[in-house]
């Protein structure tokens, strides 16, 4: 299948998370910052200051938040953070926002071990609970967040977003997320776990309890168009395995030719003639 576009299912699965506050909560995907292209991945304002926002992730939130979210192949370097930081700062001033009003969360999928222990070392780092750790002495309001170590009864939807999640919790992710199917940034999230996370679907599909909910991602328009791609792929790679097969046949041929050929004492030139080899390969034949 097409490279996976992580960010905007990670829009989708912070919108999840916060399911329950939707009413008092704004989500900007891609907030732009200047005429230029310089964009921060997730705004969350809050629509109302007092509101208290108690899920795990966002204890932190104030008036304006902004999360910069890591795909699961990308690890999160201190540059990584400094320039989040940049942006938190730059949010504040285009939008004449007091820092004391702003929280910063960078989501990273794998732990990003030198970068807290830099941060621990010159700030401070306080474990708030597994997999959210909160910067210390730092003007905006920061925290990392490690989905990789959040529990996934309490963050099904950010734990989720990888390759290699198990056949019950993308079962239990598809059953859940039919409930959010008018949600083009929820459909968007379904789509990349889905695809994802491809041959562990198809599994699924097998099972007799999984069919009425397949056919119902269907209806939504999620399965019809991952599996016609799943079986282009899967033909395609068929295709490739024979290929290479027998590709990886005739050169064993020509080998073994040349190596015949050439204990016969039959000249190299003619031994590149007969095979098709390079005179470095026949050379280096033994």
């Amino acid at each position: 299948m097409s490279r996976t576009l992580w960010h905007p299912a990670f829009f989708g699965a912070i919108k999840l998370e916060l399911d329950e506050y939707r009413n008092v909560l704004e989500f900007e995907s891609e907030h732009q910052l200047t005429t230029d292209p310089l964009k921060i991945d997730v705004v969350i304002i809050k629509k109302r200051r007092n509101i208290e926002i108690k899920k795990n992730i966002a204890r932190i939130f104030q008036k304006y938040n902004v999360v910069e979210y890591k795909s699961p192949n990308v690890s999160v370097s201190i540059y990584d953070y400094y320039k989040s930081q940049a942006y938190g700062w730059l949010s504040a001033s285009f939008n004449r926002i007091n820092f004391k009003n702003l929280s910063l969360t960078i989501i990273a999928t794998q732990k990003p071990l030198k970068l807290l222990t830099f941060l621990r070392e010159n700030f401070g780092i306080s474990l708030v609970q597994n997999g959210i750790y909160r910067v210390e002495r730092t003007p905006i309001s920061t925290q990392i967040v490690v989905s990789s170590e959040l529990s996934a009864a309490e963050n099904l939807w950010l734990t989720s977003l990888k390759s290699d999640i198990t056949a019950t919790q993308l079962k239990q992710v598809t059953t859940e997320i039919v409930s959010h199917e008018h949600d083009p940034a929820v459909k968007a999230y379904c789509e990349v776990v889905i695809s994802a996370n491809f041959q562990t679907y198809l599994k699924l599909m097998e099972t007799q309890d999984m069919k009425t909910l397949t056919q119902r991602l269907k209806e939504i328009g999620i399965a019809d168009q991952l599996l016609a791609e799943g079986r282009a792929e899967g033909r395609a790679e068929g295709r490739a395995e024979v290929l290479a097969e027998e590709f990886a046949k005739r050169q064993a041929d020509k080998i073994e030719t040349a190596s015949k050929l050439k204990r016969r004492g039959v000249d190299y030139e003619t031994i590149v003639e007969a095979t098709g080899l390079s005179l470095r390969e026949v050379k280096r034949l033994r």
